[in-house]
C-alpha cells in the first residue's frame, strides 16, 4: 500500500498568500445580479432536455421555496421526500417567477409562459445556483468533509489552523455558519443547493480564502452540493445511522462514497482504521492521503498519550519531528485531530500553524465539553447519538474517570428505530448508573421512545451483535422522562469524583416536543445544577 505525502508548491501556494479584505466579514452586502437566461442554462450542458414557451432574457434570482420566490426569479419545482415543488408553481407564478424548472417527467408546469425540462433537477439545482452566484467554488478552494461522527470538531480544528496560516476560512457546518467575527445559525449541517451557493458566494464576497463544508449524508444522496469544485474532500468513519432516511448501511456508504467519486477531489484524506474509509482509499481517484493509529499510513503518530488534561502525540510532518498538544478529550479526538492534520498537510499549511491552531482549539460546542472544569463533580455534554459514539465515549471516560459514571441518555423520535435498543444496551453494561429521559421526541410518545431502548436490555440478538459488552453485567438503570429532572437527578446523585455524561443533544439549545420548539440547553441546565449542589 502507497500512501503518498502531498506536499506540492502548487497545492500549498494556491491558498497560502494573504488576501486583502474588500469588506469585513460581519458586513456581508447581499448578492444581487441579473444573469442571462441563455448563459444559466448553457452551463446545464447535457443534463438540459429542452424549453417551452419563451425565455425570459434574465434571470433575477433563484428559489426552490415558492414562498421566497420575487419578481424575475427562476423556481426550481424539486422533488423532495415528502412533496414535490411541482404543486407550488402556480404559487411561485403569482408571485412574479418568470420560468419554472422541472424534470423530465414533471407534467403540472403547463400553465407556466417558460419551462425549463431537465434530465435531473437534483443536479441541474446545484449546476444553476453556481452559475447564478458567478461559481464561488471557482474563486476560493474547498475542503469537504463526511463521515457518521467528527465532522463538526473537524471544521472547528480546521478552522483555528488555518487562522493561525493568515488565512479567513468561511465555515458551513451542524452548529453554525461562521466567517470572521459573524456567526449565523444553520437550518442543516448542508444547506439545499441554492442556499449553499448563495452562502459560499456571501462568504467570498465578505473576503473568506476557503470555505470548510460538513457534508452530510443527506445532502450527498440529495446532491445538494452539486455544482461546487471540491479541493480536498475528508473521510472521518462510518457507524450506523440515518437508517430511517437511508434504509441500508449500503446506501448509507454509497451517498458518502459519492463525494470522492461524483466530485472529482484534487485530492482525498481517509481514516484507514475505518474499514469503510480503507474502501474508500482504495476505489478513489486522483491524490490521496491517509491517517491510521493501527496500520502504516501517510501520518502514523509515533507517541501517544491521552488522558484527562487531554492528547499529546508526536507526528513526522514535511520531513521533521513535531509535537502537537490538546486540550480535546478522547482517543476519538486523536482521530479528528489527524483528520485535521491530513486535510492541512493537502493544503500545504506550514507546521507551525498546524501545531498552534490545534492547541488554540480548546473546546468545541457541545463535544465533550466539559462544564465548570473546576467541580469536583466531572460534567461532559456530548452529542454523541449513535451507538457507537455513544459507546465511545463511555469508554474513553472509563479510562480516566476516578469515580463512578452517571449517564443521561434518550433517543430522537422519527428517527431510526433500529438503533434504540443498542442505545438502550450500551450504557447500562458501561455505566455505573444509566438515566433514560426523552431527547427530541418529535411526535412521538417520549415513553414509547425509552420502551424501545429498554427492549435492548431484554433482546438476545442485541447482546449477539455487542459480544464485546455481553460479558459486562448490565447496570441499575432509571426512568426520568423530563429531561431536566433526569439531569438534575444525575448530577445530585454524583459524588465528588464521579463523571456525569449527557449524551444526545450537545449543542443544541431546543427541545421538539409535540411539534413544537421550546428552548432547552443540556449545558445551562447541567451548570445550574451544579450551582445548587455548590460545585460550580
Amino acid at each position: 500500500m502507497v500512501h503518498a505525502l502531498v506536499t506540492g508548491p502548487a497545492i500549498g501556494e494556491t491558498i497560502s498568500v494573504e488576501k486583502k479584505k474588500e469588506m469585513s466579514a460581519h458586513n456581508i452586502k447581499p448578492f444581487q445580479r441579473a444573469l442571462a437566461t441563455k448563459v444559466l442554462l448553457r452551463t446545464l450542458g447535457p443534463l438540459l432536455i429542452g424549453v417551452k414557451g419563451e425565455l425570459p432574457t434574465h434571470i433575477k434570482g433563484i428559489a426552490l421555496d415558492s414562498r421566497a420566490v420575487k419578481k424575475g426569479f427562476l423556481f426550481i419545482a424539486m422533488k423532495g421526500e415528502h412533496t414535490s415543488g411541482e404543486r407550488f408553481i402556480e404559487q411561485a407564478l403569482k408571485k412574479g417567477a418568470t420560468c419554472i424548472m422541472v424534470e423530465k417527467d414533471g407534467d403540472k408546469a403547463r400553465q407556466a409562459p417558460s419551462v425549463v425540462v431537465v434530465e435531473d433537477i437534483r443536479k441541474s439545482a446545484g449546476i444553476a445556483a453556481s452559475t447564478f452566484y458567478g461559481e464561488p467554488t471557482a474563486q476560493v478552494p474547498v475542503v469537504a468533509v463526511t463521515g457518521t461522527n467528527g465532522k463538526t470538531t473537524f471544521t472547528y480544528l480546521m478552522e483555528t489552523i488555518l487562522r493561525e496560516a493568515g488565512l479567513n476560512p468561511g465555515v458551513i457546518g451542524t452548529v453554525s455558519y461562521r466567517l470572521g467575527e459573524r456567526e449565523w445559525p444553520s437550518s442543516l449541517t448542508t444547506p439545499d443547493p441554492v442556499t449553499l451557493q448563495k452562502t459560499m458566494r456571501e462568504m467570498v464576497t465578505g473576503g473568506a480564502d476557503i470555505i470548510l463544508v460538513e457534508a452530510s449524508s443527506h445532502a450527498l444522496a440529495q446532491k445538494r452540493l452539486w455544482g461546487s469544485r471540491i479541493k480536498c474532500a475528508v473521510f472521518t468513519n462510518m457507524t450506523r445511522d440515518h437508517l430511517d432516511y437511508h434504509k441500508t448501511m449500503d446506501n448509507y456508504f454509497l451517498a458518502k462514497q459519492s463525494l470522492f467519486l461524483d466530485y472529482g477531489p484534487e485530492i482525498s484524506a481517509f481514516n484507514i482504521d475505518d474499514p469503510y474509509g480503507h474502501i474508500l482509499y482504495l476505489r478513489a481517484k486522483g491524490k490521496k492521503i491517509t491517517y491510521s493509529l493501527e496500520h502504516e499510513a501517510t501520518i502514523n503518530p509515533t507517541e501517544l498519550l491521552v488522558d484527562l488534561n487531554g492528547i499529546d502525540m508526536v507526528l513526522d510532518l514535511y520531513g521533521k519531528s513535531i509535537n502537537i498538544s490538546s486540550r480535546l478529550l478522547g482517543r476519538f479526538n486523536v482521530y479528528n485531530i489527524l483528520a485535521a492534520i491530513s486535510a492541512s498537510l493537502c493544503l500545504g499549511i506550514p507546521s507551525s500553524a498546524i501545531q498552534k491552531g490545534i492547541y488554540e482549539c480548546q473546546h468545541i460546542p457541545g463535544r465533550m465539553e466539559r462544564i465548570c472544569e473546576e467541580s469536583p463533580v466531572i460534567a461532559f455534554v456530548d452529542y454523541a447519538h449513535t451507538p457507537d459514539a455513544v459507546e465511545r465515549v463511555i469508554r474513553e471516560v472509563k479510562g480516566f474517570a476516578p469515580g463512578r459514571i452517571i449517564t443521561v441518555i434518550g433517543c430522537g423520535g422519527e428517527r431510526d428505530t433500529g438503533k434504540r435498543p443498542l442505545m438502550g444496551y450500551i450504557p447500562t453494561r458501561l455505566s455505573d448508573l444509566t438515566i433514560f429521559t426523552s431527547d427530541n421526541p418529535r411526535s412521538e410518545d417520549p415513553l414509547k421512545i425509552i420502551g424501545d431502548m429498554l427492549e435492548g436490555l431484554r433482546q438476545e440478538d442485541v447482546s449477539i451483535q455487542l459480544p464485546r459488552l455481553s460479558i459486562l453485567p448490565q447496570r441499575p438503570y432509571k426512568v426520568i422522562v423530563d429531561r431536566e429532572e433526569a439531569i438534575r437527578s444525575a448530577i445530585n446523585e454524583a459524588h465528588p469524583g464521579d463523571t456525569v455524561l449527557v449524551l444526545g443533544k450537545g449543542h443544541e439549545t431546543y427541545q421538539l416536543i409535540g411539534g413544537k420548539k421550546r428552548y432547552f440547553d443540556d449545558r445551562k441546565i447541567v451548570k445550574d445544577s451544579l450551582k445548587e449542589r455548590g460545585l460550580c
